[in-house]
Parts: structure tokens; sequence; C-alpha cells
């Protein structure tokens, strides 16, 4: 005799979410505003000035590698088109943060930016009926394909019952998905992808197989971003801030794929076995501290999400300190120590981080959180998607490396919600992409700090991740940290670090929508490009104030593409900063660099190639639209400048573009020690004599404007 047993709906499938592929409007040849009268000076106008397939061929990197992010061909197509994928990038970012599924949307936004636009629905079958008197029963029983036992989830309320069950079953299905995206990898490589690749996190030098790069490309990152976003959004429209404060009995529920670990109010310790790698964790509130790496998808744990409603709360791991640790700002090591060099030796992904799997972290309260980890955490991601979404708080971010939206092969997302934040790091992270990785860093409110560890001494860094082009004294008035940060796109070149091996660049964008915030760095920072990667930094509204030390603030360099915007705000660009040039606009062989500010009383103090700097058939612009500024350069040829350096060969019949504007309102222009006659109009066409052509404006017209 079959026993009989109500069953009731476990709630109302969500919209669908989806994006196309993100695309700038349409851009005239020429606006007939300043920009095009600087443009056309040298015999340019907004569509002939690009980089041609026919010069990129004489680059040393290969133009023509399927790994480049269409993003990045089309800006060296139409480089002043930038602005434009600036915005439509900012838009959709800033779209999914004012949603009620901003970590759906905003997967989906970067899928699209990864060339692999898509559209997500939840499953019928995770919304069919379940048991009325234990629904989470019946979907803990159908992924474990076994009898359902009623009494285990007694002491969940029916109506949390029914919201996780959806939940459940979308995880579940989603392990099947990351599973099956490895199908294409050979058994014995997938040790290549079960952990993030030690270039990333700083080794200078690395043992190499031609199978290391095929078991990369084999992984379906765009099959493990459908599964996120699928769980994202069924887990988004489960509302479950609505339970916040729900009074839950302590369950750790097995199943095949990890525990499902549930908790209430309390103050809790996440320090126990269950916790170490749950496939759910759900904490109704209270002030926790998570020691355990929780939301930290791997080979081993394909999904693994964690929601936590309310409280000011910690996420750190367990400490075991060396003595190395206690230089510097560095944080403490977590059992792994560090190298001789001072770098952490460790591996281990925490707080939102999907290397070779899904890691999702929502934290959903308001309390002032702290996140603290080293590497691979706080949406990170390799072969994976890795998210940290905070809906609000002043929180503090701290992490050494590829971290805090950071990506290769795959999404890297942390999208925080409101608050006056605090970000650290010291390399590859608060928006950093390499190979087919995007990785994106969205604040949304707030006056936030961004520091990625200057290394410099005296403005308090610590040298981890020294830089080639700012070693230190004799041979540099300072020293750097590679920092590959706050907006950054980097590759490796075949030469480089060791070679044979080239990776191109992918997508790093650092979204603030709006706040006073403040930016420091050191080397490749703050909208910058490295070997065919892309980065932006989009700021919103605010007087915003940056400090960079090199390849800062709108930089690109060897086929590298460099978007700096900042929409409004009087802002300070390094002021009392040792910045050291190859800044504020400097595109360097074969690269293409765009900075555009608009609005309010700025501020510039320049080095060295900067305002606008083309370098070794580099193409780059600066452009300042609105406000009394202040132009303070170390010499008058940094505006808009075109230097063709040591180029040989065929590269010589290949120009060099520097371009500089200011329209509407007043500018002051000091030049070293001396005032320089503001509006004053230079421009040149002609040849660096031996190494090519050079074209040079710079544009003043108080009472002109900028159309980007």
């Amino acid at each position: 005799m079959t026993e009989s047993v109500a069953t009731t709906s476990v709630g109302t499938m969500p919209s669908c979410v989806g994006t196309e592929a993100i695309a700038r409007a349409p851009m005239s040849c020429t606006s007939h505003d300043s920009l095009d009268a600087a443009l056309s000076r040298v015999g340019l106008d907004r569509c002939s000035l690009a980089l041609r397939p026919e010069a990129l061929a004489l680059s040393k990197l290969d133009a023509s590698d399927r790994r480049i992010l269409a993003a990045t061909l089309t800006a060296q197509r139409s480089p002043l088109g930038l602005a434009g994928s600036g915005v439509a990038a900012a838009s959709a970012l800033d779209g999914a943060m004012a949603s009620s599924a901003p970590v759906a949307r905003a997967i989906a936004a970067a899928s699209a930016l990864r060339d692999a636009p898509l559209t997500v629905c939840a499953e019928v079958s995770w919304y069919g009926v379940a048991r009325a008197d234990a629904p989470l029963a019946q979907a803990l029983a159908e992924a474990r394909r076994a009898k359902v036992d009623p009494v285990e989830v007694q002491g969940v309320p029916l109506e949390l019952q029914r919201a996780l069950v959806p939940i459940v079953r979308a995880i579940v299905a989603a392990n099947g998905e990351v599973e099956a995206a490895h199908h294409d990898v050979a058994p014995a490589l997938l040790h290549a992808v079960s952990t993030v690749p030690s270039w990333l996190l700083g080794v200078r030098h690395f043992e190499w197989s031609a199978s290391v790069p095929v078991a990369f490309e084999s992984v379906d990152v765009t099959r493990i971003t459908r599964a996120a976003a699928s769980v994202a959004l069924v887990v988004e429209s489960a509302n479950l801030a609505q339970f916040a404060g729900t009074p839950l009995a302590a369950l750790d529920l097995a199943t095949p794929y990890g525990p499902i670990v549930l908790r209430g109010p309390g103050a809790d310790t996440w320090n126990s076995d269950a916790a170490e790698a749950p496939l759910l964790l759900l904490d109704t509130g209270g002030d926790d501290t998570y020691l355990a790496p929780v939301a930290a998808g791997t080979l081993a744990r394909r999904v693994a999400i964690a929601v936590d409603l309310g409280g000011r709360d910690t996420y750190a791991y367990r400490e075991t300190r060396v003595a190395a640790d206690a230089i510097g700002a560095r944080l403490p090591s977590d059992g792994d120590g560090r190298a001789a060099d001072g770098r952490t030796l460790s591996r281990a992904g925490r707080q939102g981080s999907g290397v070779d799997g899904v890691g999702i972290l929502f934290d959903l309260g308001d309390g002032a959180d702290r996140y603290r980890s080293l590497i691979a955490s706080q949406g990170a991601a390799a072969h994976g998607v890795g998210v940290l979404y905070d809906a609000g708080g002043n929180d503090t971010y701290e992490a050494e490396g590829f971290s805090q939206g950071a990506a290769a092969w795959g999404i890297g997302l942390l999208l925080d919600a409101s608050g006056d934040d605090r970000f650290t790091i010291y390399q590859a992270g608060q928006g950093y992409g390499f190979t087919k990785g995007v990785g994106v860093l969205v604040d949304a409110a707030g006056d936030d700090s961004y520091v990625a560890n200057p290394g410099e001494p005296t403005l308090g860094g610590d040298l981890l991740y020294p830089s080639d082009q700012l070693p230190g004294p004799p041979a540099s008035p300072v020293s750097a940290n590679h920092s590959f940060a706050q907006g950054c796109g980097a590759g490796h070149r075949p030469d480089w670090p060791d070679a044979g091996y080239p990776f191109p660049g992918g997508m790093g964008i650092l979204r603030d929508a709006s706040g006073r915030d403040r930016y420091v760095a050191g080397v490749f920072a703050q909208g910058t490009g490295f070997v065919q990667g892309l980065g932006m930094l989009l700021e919103g509204s605010g007087d915003d104030t940056y400090g960079g030390l090199y390849y800062a603030q709108g930089a690109a360099v060897h086929q590298g593409i460099a978007l700096f915007a900042d929409r409004d705000g009087s802002d300070r660009y390094d002021v009392g900063f040792p910045n050291q040039g190859g800044s504020l606009g400097l595109a360097n062989d074969f690269a293409v660099a765009v900075f555009l500010d608009a609005n309010g009383d700025d501020r510039f103090d320049a080095a060295g190639l900067s305002l606008g700097a083309g370098l070794a058939n580099g193409l780059a612009v600066f452009a300042n639209d609105g406000g009394d500024d202040v132009f303070h350069a170390s010499s008058a040829a940094g505006f808009g400048s075109a230097q063709s350096g040591d180029v040989t060969g065929k590269r010589t019949s290949v120009a060099t573009i520097g371009v500089f504007v200011k329209a509407r309102g007043s500018a002051t222009y000091i030049a070293g020690d001396h005032h320089v006659a503001a509006g004053s109009d230079v421009a040149s066409e002609g040849d660096d004599p031996g190494h090519g052509p050079a074209r040079s404006a710079r544009v003043d017209e108080p009472a002109g404007r900028i159309d980007l």
C-alpha cells in the first residue's frame, strides 16, 4: 500500500536573465568638436584614427591570436569607440546592481564581455511540487536518490523550506553542468586546471609543457557560466532576505555534492568540518566569523554557495603566522607559509572563488563586514566563476593577489552595493583580467578607497612584487610593485617572463558609480592594458584622488588597450604623489590609450610620457571637457606628444600618434617651473628621423566641447 502524501508548490519561476553582446552606439567619423579640430590638424578624423591589421602584423605579438577578446580588436579598429564601450559596460553593470538579480545579471553581462552572450532561465522542474510537510527533505532525497526523511528537517520553517527547494535543485543541476564542462579535458591534464596558474600569483619562472595551454582551452567555461548564472538567478528570486533573523536549529544535511549547512541568528564561528566546503550555507544573521573557506568552488567541490542574511561578519581563515608576515602590510599566513622572496604560498580560494568550479557568496545584510584572504578570493576565478556580493555597510576587503574581481579563463566579480568601503591588495585584482577572463569590481555608492600596495617604502609600501620598470635605487628614483590592478587587462609576452608561450590579456574593469574615492597603485593600474589586454577604470560622480607610479591612469603597452573615464567631479591626479611618467593617456608599442575627464576643476601633476603621449607606434588620446583645470607637467613635451622611439625596419612606416584636447572652461599650464600660455594650439605632422612618422596635436578651446 502506497502512502498518500500531500504536495505543495515551491515558488514562482523567475523571469529569464540574459544580455546581448554589449555594444556601443555607432560613431560618426566627425562630430565637429574640439577633438575633431585636433585630429584634422594632423590629417586624421575619428574613423581614420586606427591601428590597421597590416600595421599590427609588424608587431612581435600575434595579432591574430584567437584568444584575443573582440573588444580589444574593436578598439584597435576604432579607438575613439572605447568611450562608448565604456558607457555601455558601465550601464550594463549599473543596471545589474540596481535590479532584483544583481549577481545573475552581472554574470550575464561579464559573459557578454568575454564574447559569450547568454540567456539563462530557471528549469521548470526546479519549481515542481514537493511534499507539503517536508519540501526540503524531498529535495534532499532527490539529490541523494534515497527515501524522504521528514524528521531530518523538522526544525526548519516550512516557508524557508519551500524557498530552499529550487535552490537545492538548481545547485545539484549545476554540479552536473560543471562536471560536463570538463569532458574534453584529458584526465591526465585535470591537474593543470585544478589550481590557480602560478604565474598569475607573481611567480616569475615556471615549468611549461605544450599540453598545459591545451588543457586551459578545453574547459567549457561558457557552460560553467550558464550554470553559475542559473544558480544565482534562483537564489536571488527566493528573496531569502525575508528570513533574516529566523531562528533555526543548527543543521548539517549531507548530500553527495557536499553538505547543506543551516544556522540561525546567533554569533556563529564557522570552524566545523561541515562548513569546510559546503554545497550550500545559509546563516540567518548574527555577527559571524567564517574561518572555513566558504563559497569556494573547486574541482573537488564543483559548486559552493553561501548566503548570510545579516550582522557584522568576519570572513577570514585559520592563521598560522610566519616571520615574513610581519613585513609591510602583509596578511598572516594560513599554514602554507611564504616563499623565500616573501610571497604567499597559499593556493586556497575563499569568499567567492571559482577555481574550476562555481563559488558565490551573498552577504545580504547591511553590517560592516570584513573580508580577509590571501589568494584567489573575494570574487576570483580561473576556469570557473567566482562572485562576492555585499548588499551594504562600510566594508573592508583585504587580499594579497588575484582577488577582488580577478579572472583568467572565467569570470570573477566583486559587487558592493553601498557603503564607504576599503579595498587593499598587492597584485592582480580590483578588476583584473588575464587570458579569456573578465574580472570586474563594481561599487555602486559610497566614499571608497582602493589601494594596490605601491611598493615604494616612503609611501608605506612593501616591495613584494617588484616591477621591471621601477626596480628602485640606483636604477630608478622609486621602487614599485607590479600592481596589475584597478581596471587592468594583462597578458604574457612570448619572451617574458619565460620564452615560448604567449598569452593575450583578458579584460579588467573597475566601476565606481559615485562617491569621493581614492586610488593608489604602483605599476600597471587604474585603467591599463598590457599585452593585448583591455583595462577600464570607469568612474562616475564625485571628487576623486588618483596616485600611480608608472603606467597608470589610462596607459597601454604591447597591443594593450586602456580606457580611463572619470565622468564628473573635481579630481586630483598624482598631486603630491611621485609619479614617474607613462600615465594619463600613454600608448606604447601598437597600443591604444584613451583618457577622458569630464566636468569639475581638476589638477594634474604629470611626469614624462603623459597627457596623451604616443610612443613606438602607439596611439594615445587625452581629452578633458569642462572645468577650470591646472596641468603641471615636468616639461612642455608631454602634451599630446608623439615619439617613434627606437622602432626600426618596416615599423618605420607606421605612425605614432599623440593627441591632447582641452575644451570648455579655463586651463593653466605649467611646464617645470614656468607657465605656458593657455589656449595655444600645437600640431605637427612629420617624421622622427630614422624612425617613422609622428603625428602630434594639442588643442585648447575654452568655448569648445568634446562629444564622446
